[in-house]
């Protein structure tokens, strides 16, 4: 069931809304492409670690 929830809920404090540009290729052993991370952003929970966030654009 789809649900909706808050951030904060979470535990997720504040988010970096900018980003970052990461280019990167994402192969497997074969080394065909399965995707690429695009960009990559930050978070901060409340208990003060943080996180990361990535746009990945993923081969079909």
């Amino acid at each position: 069931m789809d649900q909706l929830v808050t951030l904060g809920s979470r535990g997720m404090g504040a988010i970096y809304l900018g980003h970052f540009t990461t280019p990167f290729s994402l192969k497997d052993d074969t080394n065909q492409s399965q995707g690429v991370v695009r960009s990559s952003g930050f978070y901060l929970n409340e208990t003060g670690t943080t996180g990361t966030l990535q746009q990945v654009d993923l081969v079909i």
